[in-house]
């Protein structure tokens, strides 16, 4: 059975996926092994293997009256009566030693707890068929597509010379995209288009097709670019004969344009209109092919030789001008829509081609390569190889975040579930289609809403509705429930509406009616439409203790677009200065929400001009921006210290650099100056001389600094400066060396090339936003998914439903035997294309771009928990502002007529302000923060790692037979490791055996030898099962330095800690390390320690003093 659970926003998604995990494992504790639950971030696989961990403790611990696992415990009540009948009527003992006994097992045997992302997922797979893909060894996986296809563009533009074809095609193509903007930048304009190749529509090119593409001298591109050229030509060329005809009539009988009605706007206007290339037939040319004497004023009408012209002449020529248009105008649109796309096509194709090759040379693996690949492989293979191969075998799936899966995610997942479902196991797939707002990122959420249903057998798939909102107050979800059950309809007329423009300018169309809409099947569309927001999906249940909260809706009157930003953002400030001093929230509470970046910098700079000016009081804030690397001082003081040891001689490098470390040290004589004024300072200061602007630098040092691996240079300027000692810079150094290091040893260990990498990418990385962080958050609804907070604003909610540039690309599937030879097009997205064959690829995407802003208006308004707040102007024909308003005046008129009683609400008529339910203050009490990283080691160079070379040793020990003695004890070593009770001896050697470190001959008489171990004098006792037990458990000091002692015991208020030894020799070396655990254990304020040498084959323990 396939369980499909559509849980929308606030229903417990994580948490039904992990009851239905929990519920595997209870019926058999070793199905950890046998489960793959996938997830599409980081952040959820975090998460649910966390929430899995935590209810398994609490599980193991029911019954038990101990304080320190009450919230475990609680927890784990509530997962239990949610289970089915069998297990929640299951003696609680049983319960307990199963979750018990899958904790154990579960840490035992983590790399098989498969809770992990799809990439993940492709990395196993990919790893496990590396030899068959003729993958060298060592090759890496890479993450930054952007940085990529930045080196392939360069090595693309590099060949430039060598390849006068490729030469000739980048020539047409600036052509084409400098007539249309005015762009000269080659690398630019394909880096924007580049990253076409990652999209989905582009990978699904058939390969035969793309080498054909690829190899542009073929006759195969160079046919189809004549056949479009002809087309283009062959009609242009007509429609100008015809204009070229009816003014030769005019002028030819000595008349003029000007002489007929409307002139040049007039029926007589077109012909100059046709020889101009402009295609546009207004109202007063078509009224006219109906009326001859509508080319002509009541005046001229009067002139027999005029009219005679018009009836014998100019309007049969315009009819059969008109008619030629009508008939040819599709096949016109279509071939310029192509032509102007298609060297972007075969430039991509060459893109795609380089990308190849240099992840052949480079051994290395784009990550957006992978899914395609798998495809490959689990469409060519049996399930069961697959699972071969990558050595576990999966019988339940559970996936995540459904609606935001892309085809070939799907494509590969399919087979997998089908193969599940054939061998009778469950498997289960969760998503929310309203919540779907990453189609940018080949998010298809068709795929839950429609295809499943096709591919699968109806009593396979078993549908469940999560409808109870565990996250929000009654009046949001009350009032979300009336907003989206009315928004559908709005939005529908709206993009019905939405033509009218485009209509007027083409009458020609001749679809005064809309019924285009219908001739496309978009009636389909309108179905999905209200589908997605069905009452089912939509109304959702309040919990009978969450019922209060309050929805505000403001409307404030537009004028300029800067003035009423104003307006809101100062309505905003107040709000939240009176949400922290008299509604007793805390800033950590409160969560802005923008549609784009630049909406949350303003926001941001206007909040803290404030704070500045003592408008309001003063609270932390942190947005996306502020995250930035680069808007930390200390990583900007790094960087500029890095370019002057790329370049001493550059003085603006060093100017920066002392402008830097003046600000970071305080000196407030020059802490207000701009680095120029210090480039003038520094104009005469040559040589040795500037060191002593910088504190503490000398030559001695700088060519200490010189000397080292440029991997040690940042940790030594941190630690010169002392820039550890920066508490709120901390989370910046850490993430900043993550990315420097990983650039030095996956990239290049050259500085020049980090400094050319910061300046295009680097600086705008950024440190991960932390979810517990007592400031106001600023962020975008995209970034928001998956957060819920008490309090969310949304200042500017009427953003135009189509946020397009210039270069929007949509792909375009050509459906005429005359265009066809491409199976897919990618095509800039714009109204014109309503003219060519592409017309129903346009209403698609024209209708999904409203659908995902409903969608995001979705996500946003859910997030709330007790408040939620809105600005819009409510304005333009296709903005969201005027779906709001529209939506909410049909609210209030529900109301007026009887309907929606269970939702109070208000309109203010004066002020244009909307209310639902009544705020209360905040009782909630200050939560424990998340752990504060604020602090950064520094080593200097004595105290790194250093190898201890026993290699010399190895040809003495192997002609003693010493050697085998020593492995032979590591491999007892690491088995006691895994034992707490003598219970465990016999499951820890199976796993060895099934993990291939032991041998199943082997078991029977090692099983024996254990227990011999465990009956010497005294050591029985450790393993009774009376202590609380930590193996292998790592002690960590303030300074850094760790301690791991094999077996530490814990009774009440006494502490065991015992040291294996497996050699023959007795040494004094081992009585020093035990008091190091014993002190370090005491630090911990453990009182009554005891340590114990335990030498195994003497058959001897030696008590440690101290």
């Amino acid at each position: 059975m396939l369980k499909v659970y559509h849980a929308s926003a606030g229903t417990g998604k994580t948490f039904t996926l992990v009851l239905n995990y929990l519920t595997l494992l209870l019926r058999n504790p070793d199905k950890y092994r046998h489960i793959l639950a996938v997830t599409f971030t980081n952040k959820a696989t975090a998460e649910m293997k966390e929430r899995i961990i935590r209810v398994l403790y609490g599980l193991s611990h029911l019954g038990t009256d101990s304080s320190d696992n009450r919230k475990e415990t609680a927890e784990a009540w509530l997962y239990l009566l949610n289970m089915p009948e069998e297990l929640k009527n299951e003696n609680r003992e049983i319960i307990r030693k199963k979750a018990s006994r899958a904790l154990r097992w579960i840490l035992y045997d983590y790399s098989y707890f498969s809770v992990q992302t799809i990439d993940s997922f492709y990395q196993r797979v990919l790893r496990g068929f590396a030899r068959e893909l003729n993958l060298r060894f060592g090759y890496n996986i890479e993450l930054d597509t952007g940085i990529t296809l930045e080196r392939v563009v360069d090595l693309l533009l590099k060949d430039v010379g060598e390849n006068p074809v490729l030469l000739d095609w980048l020539v047409r193509f600036m052509d084409d995209v400098s007539e249309e903007t005015g762009k000269w930048d080659i690398r630019k304009l394909i880096l924007e288009q580049g990253h076409q190749i990652f999209s989905e529509h582009f990978k699904m090119i058939p390969p035969a097709v793309l080498q054909h593409i690829t190899s542009k001298e073929e006759d195969y591109l160079k046919n189809y670019l004549d056949r479009l050229y002809a087309i283009i030509r062959s009609f242009e060329q007509k429609m100008k004969d015809y204009g070229e005809r009816g003014l030769e009539i005019i002028y030819g009988n000595h008349f003029s344009v000007d002489e007929f009605s409307s002139g040049n706007k007039g029926a007589a206007g077109i012909f100059q209109k046709m020889t101009e290339r402009k295609y546009v037939f207004g109202a007063r040319f078509l009224t006219a092919l109906d009326d001859p004497a509508k080319w002509l004023t009541k005046v001229r009408q009067r002139d027999p030789e005029l009219m005679s012209l018009v009836r014998e002449h100019l309007h049969p020529l315009a009819r059969e001008m008109y008619a030629y248009f009508k008939a040819h105008y599709e096949d016109y649109y279509t071939a310029r829509a192509i032509r102007s796309q298609i060297y972007i096509l075969g430039i991509l194709a060459d893109l795609k081609n380089g990308l190849l090759q240099w992840m052949k040379k480079e051994n290395r693996f784009l990550i957006t390569e992978v899914g395609p690949l798998i495809r490959q492989i689990i469409g060519n293979n049996e399930t069961p190889f697959i699972y071969e191969k990558i050595g576990q075998y999966y019988e339940h799936y559970m996936i995540d975040e459904f609606q935001d899966t892309s085809k070939i995610q799907y494509e590969n997942l399919k087979p997998l579930l089908m193969n599940s479902l054939s061998a009778g196991y469950l498997s289960l797939i969760v998503g929310d289609i309203k919540q779907s707002i990453y189609r940018w990122r080949n998010g298809d959420w068709k795929i839950m809403g429609k295809q499943l249903y096709g591919d699968f057998q109806r009593e396979q798939l078993e549908k469940k509705v999560l409808r109870e909102n565990n996250r929000s107050h009654a009046s949001i979800v009350r009032f979300n429930n009336a907003f989206f059950r009315t928004a559908p309809d709005h939005l529908w007329n709206l993009y019905v509406e939405s033509f009218g423009n485009f209509l007027k300018k083409n009458r020609y169309l001749d679809w005064p009616d809309h019924s285009f809409l219908e001739d496309a099947g978009l009636q389909d569309q309108k179905e999905n439409l209200f589908g997605i927001y069905n009452e089912e999906e939509v109304v959702q249940k309040v919990r009978t203790d969450m019922q209060y909260g309050y929805v505000y809706v403001s409307f404030p009157e537009k004028d300029r677009k800067e003035e009423w930003m104003e307006k809101v953002m100062e309505q905003v400030a107040d709000r939240i200065g009176s949400l922290l001093t008299e509604e007793g929230y805390r800033p950590e509470q409160i969560v802005l929400l923008v549609r784009t970046n630049a909406e949350g910098r303003d926001m941001i700079r206007y909040l803290l001009t404030r704070q500045q000016e003592g408008m309001t009081i003063s609270y932390p804030l942190v947005s996306e921006d502020s995250l930035f690397l680069n808007s930390s001082e200390t990583v900007r003081f790094i960087v500029a210290f890095l370019r002057y040891l790329s370049d001493p001689e550059d003085d603006l490098n060093f100017a920066v650099l002392w402008y830097l470390h003046d600000r970071l040290t305080g000196n407030t004589e020059n802490q207000d100056r701009l680095p120029q004024f210090h480039r003038k300072q520094i104009a005469g200061i040559k040589g040795d001389d500037r060191f002593s602007l910088l504190s503490g630098v000398t030559r001695e040092w700088l060519i200490h600094l010189n000397t080292l691996p440029l991997t040690e240079v940042v940790q030594e300027i941190i630690r010169f400066f002392a820039l550890e000692k920066k508490k709120e810079e901390v989370p910046f150094i850490y993430t900043f060396q993550n990315y420097f290091l990983d650039f030095v040893n996956s990239r290049s260990a050259a500085l020049a090339d980090f400094l050319m990498w910061w300046d295009e990418r680097g600086s705008t990385q950024s440190v991960q936003m932390p979810e517990e962080v007592d400031a106001v958050r600023v962020m975008s609804i995209h970034k928001a998914k998956g957060l819920g907070a008490e309090v969310v604003i949304m200042p500017f909610a009427d953003w135009s439903f189509e946020q397009i540039n210039k270069r929007t690309i949509v792909w375009c599937c050509p459906r005429k035997d005359t265009f066809d030879a491409l199976p897919v097009v990618p095509l800039v997205y714009s109204p014109v294309l309503m003219k060519s064959v592409f017309r129903e690829d346009y209403l698609e995407e024209h209708f999904a771009n409203y659908l995902d802003n409903l969608n995001l208006l979705y996500v946003a308004f859910t997030r709330a928990k007790e408040r939620l707040y809105i600005w819009s102007a409510g304005g333009r024909a296709d903005d969201t502002g005027r779906l709001l308003n529209k939506t909410v005046k049909n609210i209030l008129e529900k109301k007026e007529n009887g309907e929606l009683q269970e939702l109070d609400i208000r309109w203010d008529h004066e002020k244009k302000v909307f209310e639902a339910g009544t705020p209360r203050k905040n009782r909630e009490e200050k939560r424990p923060s998340g752990v504060r990283v604020d602090t950064y080691p520094v080593y200097t160079a004595f105290d790194r790692l250093r190898i201890a070379r026993k290699g010399q040793r190895f040809f003495v020990l192997q002609a003693a037979g010493a050697q085998e003695k020593i492995d032979r004890g590591t491999l007892y070593h690491n088995i006691l490791s895994g034992i707490k009770t003598k219970a465990d001896v016999e499951p820890v050697l199976l796993r060895n055996v099934s993990e291939g470190v032991i041998k199943k001959t082997e078991k029977v008489a090692m099983l024996k030898e254990i227990e011999s171990f465990l009956e010497q004098p005294g050591v029985g006792e450790w393993f009774s099962g009376e202590w609380e037990v930590r193996n292998e458990a790592t002690i960590i000091h303030p300074g850094g330095r760790m301690l791991r002692p094999d077996r530490v015991m814990i009774r009440q208020n006494e502490v065991v800690v015992v040291d294996y030894k497996f050699g023959e020799v007795e040494e004094s070396a081992y009585i020093m390390q035990v008091r190091r655990y014993m002190d370090s254990l005491r630090a911990m304020g453990y009182a009554s320690v005891t340590g114990w040498i335990w030498y195994v084959t003497l058959k001897k323990r030696v008590k440690v003093d101290g």
